[in-house]
């Protein structure tokens, strides 16, 4: 009876685990992916495809942007400043 009730409880917990998840895995942010989210919100960024469509409404142009980079970026924001320009950053996760 013993192990019935511990094979029962068990086969709840991970239920319950699975069906929470969805059947997906779960990270919490890095310390890092949190620095950059804030440093997004501070600087009034917002993800960089926005930004450059923004630039290209109001200068009534498309930017030349760069195709190669001497690093793989994971985040990319952007912002266009008070005089007009298009402001891009792009930062790694290490």
């Amino acid at each position: 009876m013993y192990r019935k009730t511990i094979s029962f409880c068990i086969a709840l917990v991970t239920a319950v685990a699975i069906l929470i998840s969805n059947g997906q895995t779960v990270f919490g942010k890095t310390h890092e992916e949190m620095q950059l989210e804030a440093f997004a919100k501070d600087n009034e960024y917002i993800a960089a495809d926005e930004a450059i469509a923004e630039f290209g409404e109001q200068a009534d142009e498309k930017p030349v942007l760069p195709t190669v980079f001497p690093f793989e970026p994971t985040h990319k924001y952007g912002r266009v400043d008070e005089e007009g320009r298009l402001r891009l950053h792009y930062a790694i996760e290490r």
